[in-house]
């Protein structure tokens, strides 16, 4: 690889303009030398100085790329890994890597024939509060795992649902899935759901929720609940927690970044404070500098990727039982998916 790593850039919407931006900054020595993205963001292209084009398949098949950052909708993420599975070229790609379970291991099956280096968007995985909650349950501090908690309030809630997304159960609770499954450390053998519209009920009729929990059952007898809604109105509330045999570790908070830690002997915790405005940008604009980071760094054969698309995959899992279980009224296991 190079010293400098030309990257293709697909999506330039909402966070895929922020993510333009990190890689333009040329921090980990890289350079935006194509974007693609619909007509409405084509001055984020402009911004950044990278060639634009409508056509996503060109910047994979442009032999000036050498890797890949999607930040699309989730519908057309299995086309782009799968493309960029035929081209040869890593690949870092937001959260879903699909809508349902045969696409995404369809995608996931093309990209280990081929060999290629792909990381999917979870940047939780990449919060300096996460991450240290990890540390404390990897080296015993709170004992073996019990049961995880997750949760995302988002404060500002919608007006209709974009059919690319899947909605909460799929769109806005992939990150926990994943924090449940990361934190616990352990694989998912069945879900159960409740969903339902109490604050909005004109979501109902759009297939969607405002409110919704599920509970998770690992392998090996912990439990994960994830929880989320769309009406936070005191402020943007992201919340994890472990409970161990000897211990417990949070991160709490919507406007401050706290991370506590308290076993029978002792507790001790860290905050930093976070202002209220730009919510989500504010509290975890760190941790998408330090995945976008940690993918190139993987591109160059120094890291390992944050999270796989085989984690990408088992949200997807978990998602898609999620939703079948509220359509059922039971609890599904992970082996009756295809």
């Amino acid at each position: 690889m190079s010293a400098t790593i030309r990257v293709g850039l697909i999506g330039l919407g909402w966070l895929g303009a922020r993510h333009a931006r990190h890689i333009a900054a040329g921090r980990r020595g890289t350079r935006a030398v194509l974007a693609s993205s619909g007509e409405r963001s084509r001055a984020v292209a402009v911004e950044i100085g990278a060639p634009w084009t409508a056509d996503w398949t060109a910047v994979v098949d442009d032999p000036s790329v050498d890797v890949v950052v999607a930040a699309v909708n989730a519908r057309t993420h299995p086309a782009i890994i799968e493309a960029c599975a035929s081209a040869g070229k890593p690949l870092f790609v937001e959260k879903m890597i699909a809508l349902d379970v045969p696409d995404g291991v369809r995608a996931l099956a093309a990209a280990k024939r081929a060999g290629i280096l792909v990381q999917v968007g979870f940047q939780r995985r990449s919060d300096p509060a996460y991450l240290r909650a990890r540390a404390a349950i990897e080296t015993g501090e709170i004992g073996m795992p019990i049961a995880a908690f997750s949760c995302t309030r988002d404060p500002r809630g919608i007006t209709s649902v974009s059919v690319d997304s899947g909605g909460l159960l799929m769109d806005l609770m992939g990150h926990d899935y994943d924090t449940c499954r990361w934190l616990i450390g352990d694989e998912p053998v069945s879900v159960y759901a409740e969903a339902r519209c109490m604050v909005q009920p004109e979501l109902k009729a759009q297939g969607d929720f405002d409110h919704a929990r599920v509970l998770v059952s690992f392998a090996g007898g912990a439990s994960g609940l994830a929880e989320a809604s769309r009406f936070a109105r005191y402020g943007y509330d992201i919340r994890g927690e472990v409970e161990g045999s000897l211990g417990e570790v949070e991160i709490l908070g919507a406007e401050t970044v706290p991370f506590v830690v308290r076993t029978e002997t002792s507790a001790r915790s860290e905050v930093t404070p976070r202002l209220r405005e730009d919510w989500f940008w504010n509290r975890f604009q760190e941790a998408f500098g330090r995945e976008l980071d940690t993918f190139i760094d993987a591109v160059r054969g120094t890291a390992q990727p944050a999270a796989t698309l085989d984690d990408g995959l088992a949200a997807l899992r978990i998602a898609a039982a999620a939703i079948r279980s509220v359509e059922e009224g039971r609890p599904i296991l992970l082996e009756e998916l295809p």
